[in-house]
């Protein structure tokens, strides 16, 4: 049995929570902030010691800057309790794994000669780190990494998600005043949720998840007010889908999953499948809880105070979503089938080639709870034809054809009275006129919404091909058309 008396031993549990924090403090704006609370507290002296400054004026200009080092202080002791709770969390998990005994290793924990090693080792790592980052090139690699380090701790942990959320609880202010009816928009990707999302979004009455949530997306009320000082700029690009969709910082994103991963993930989230959830109260009121912490971090910035929230795998909780939410308004945009079929093989070809090049862009959307296409593909648990991802060629037109059919045909025989239908084509064909019914149905102010309309571009039509069983299309245009008579 491995014993904590040797050093090698002592020195290899050290070791990781050593790289651990190193990492974490480098991730984090330690430096930023030091800037900023020296800058603050060089410009209260100069205050202090300046003659030509009134008394009254320095009663006005001292306690600004006081607030100004107290916030900077208490970021600072907070990125550092962050950093020393990684390390203690790394020290004893890598402890119990070679010793099996928890206790042993919260003793050996608190001995002097281990945080001496530490202290060692990490400070050995850190000039390494250093050493090895010092070019320019290096540097922004380094960055690379770090970023991906935080997303690593952030994301990938369940307690972490737990904790953030906890503490975001904790310190939300009461709302009392009452919330505008919600609007969750869902369905199969590549079939216009996304610019439903930014349409709605644009009108500036709504509030939802953007990219600067990431990577506490858990704590949105509290991160972004940790985070807003070292907010980054940058013009929209297109995003990795290709498909001429620009998003930046501030767009709108389906982040909200990372939310049901962490509190109901063994629920639905199965080997090769995610399967359809029902209702949970405890869950429904987390949730409630949630979307009230979003709204809070709005109406403290003074945006929009109605909830928007795009979430494809929303499909598999309706039932839990209405019952949240009972004013709620689930908008499913659905697109011609073999149209809709051929994007979402295009994508799932795109995304296994950039899963085969890049491993962590696979981790990244498995945090986000993103199966839609890609190696990581978990379809719909809709029916005994799609058991396990494995045995299913999703590299076919004849797949994806097969499961959009019943997948529109389950959400209409079972869901058609609680879910509202929006028929993409048309928006791409008439963005006017669908605009003003959205509005019309959504209580929007339909001017506000109606200036998106420049921004919607046609839709693609794919090369129809394909050799497709005429029995797979016909089954696919039937649940079309009656798609089309319920569409809004």
């Amino acid at each position: 049995m491995i014993s904590f008396e040797t050093l090698p031993t002592l020195l290899a549990v050290v070791i990781a929570p050593c790289i651990v924090f190193i990492e974490s403090f480098r991730a984090l704006p330690f430096n930023a902030e030091l800037i900023k609370l020296r800058k603050h507290s060089t410009k209260s002296v100069s205050v202090i010691r300046s003659s030509r400054i009134s008394d009254h004026r320095k009663g006005m200009v001292i306690p600004h800057y006081a607030r100004l080092i107290l916030q900077s202080t208490c970021l600072l002791g907070f990125f550092l309790l962050l950093c020393c709770s990684v390390f203690t969390l790394t020290y004893l998990a890598t402890g119990y794994l070679l010793k099996t005994d928890l206790t042993q290793s919260f003793n050996s924990f608190l001995r002097v000669d281990t945080q001496i090693s530490a202290l060692l080792v990490g400070t050995l790592y850190a000039i390494l780190r250093t050493k090895f980052t010092d070019s320019k090139h290096s540097k922004l690699d380094a960055y690379s990494r770090s970023s991906s380090f935080l997303h690593h701790l952030s994301l990938n942990y369940k307690v972490v998600r737990e904790l953030a959320f906890d503490l975001d609880c904790a310190v939300i202010p009461k709302r009392d005043q009452p919330s505008p009816p919600p609007v969750f928009v869902s369905g199969l990707a590549r079939g216009g949720t996304t610019i439903l999302l930014e349409a709605l979004y644009s009108t500036g009455v709504f509030s939802t998840l953007t990219y600067r949530n990431m990577p506490f997306v858990t704590a949105p009320y509290l991160w972004p007010k940790i985070s807003q000082n070292y907010y980054q700029t940058g013009e929209k690009k297109e995003r990795a889908h290709g498909d001429r969709l620009e998003v930046n910082f501030d767009s709108p994103e389906a982040f909200e999953e990372i939310f049901w991963l962490t509190f109901s993930k063994e629920q639905y989230v199965q080997k090769n499948s995610l399967a359809f959830q029902s209702r949970d109260k405890e869950l429904e009121e987390k949730y409630r809880k949630y979307v009230n912490n979003i709204l809070a971090a709005s109406s403290s910035t003074k945006t929009g105070t109605r909830y928007l929230a795009k979430n494809n795998n929303n499909l598999l909780r309706i039932e839990l979503i209405t019952a949240a939410f009972p004013d709620g308004v689930i908008l499913v945009p659905f697109r011609k089938p073999i149209d809709h079929a051929s994007s979402l093989l295009k994508q799932h070809q795109h995304f296994c080639q950039i899963h085969k090049e890049t491993p962590f862009a696979r981790k990244y959307m498995t945090w986000l709870g993103h199966h839609e296409f890609g190696e990581n593909i978990k379809p719909f648990e809709i029916d005994s034809t799609f058991p396990a991802a494995a045995q299913r060629p999703a590299h076919s037109i004849e797949f994806w054809l097969h499961y959009w059919t019943v997948s529109y045909r389950k959400l209409l025989d079972d869901h058609s009275h609680q879910l509202v239908f929006f028929n993409y084509d048309t928006l791409c064909n008439s963005p006017d006129t669908q605009l003003t019914k959205l509005a019309a149905l959504l209580d929007l102010d339909p001017d506000k919404l109606g200036r998106f309309a420049k921004s919607i571009l046609p839709a693609r039509s794919y090369a129809h091909d394909y050799d497709i069983e005429p029995e797979n299309v016909s089954q696919a245009q039937a649940v079309y058309l009656k798609l089309t008579q319920a569409a809004l």
